[in-house]
């Protein structure tokens, strides 16, 4: 480029910015308001507000998925946990894959402190697949 090009780009750049409100100001405009601070101050309530909204929505959906794991291992423990009539079909599955499904729940790595959400996805696929297993065989 030639020295002539050059600053005719700086001059067509620099008037472009120029033009273009800042973005303080373009949310003044927005909220109606000329004050900077009082437009930020307007800004940040609504999103405080959104924020208090998704904060409600975060706790109901992790107790729905509670509710939904812990169904799974009640449904699950009232089978194993059923005491056999006499003369009544065993609905329990077999020993052996009984025992592989303990010794997977045992060698279950989890860090409740660490509050991680893979902990919660490793639990809630152990308990489906016991689930099929116990449930089913009703």
């Amino acid at each position: 480029m030639t020295a002539e090009k050059k600053q005719a780009a700086t001059k067509q750049k620099n008037s472009r910015t120029l033009k273009q409100p800042a973005p303080a100001a373009k949310s003044a405009e927005v909220c109606g308001v000329k004050n900077k601070t009082v437009a930020k101050q307007k800004v940040a309530a609504e999103l405080a507000a959104e924020l208090k909204k998704v904060r409600v929505a975060l706790r109901e959906t992790i107790k729905q998925i509670g509710m939904h794991i812990d169904k799974g291992i009640a449904d699950s423990l009232r089978v194993l946990e059923k005491k056999q009539q006499p003369g009544e079909a065993c609905n329990l599955p077999g020993a052996k894959s009984t025992a592989q499904m303990a010794k997977k729940l045992r060698a279950l790595k989890i860090k409740p402190a660490k509050g991680k959400l893979k902990d919660i996805a490793r639990i809630e696929r152990m308990v489906e697949k016991i689930a099929e297993k116990t449930v089913a065989k009703q």
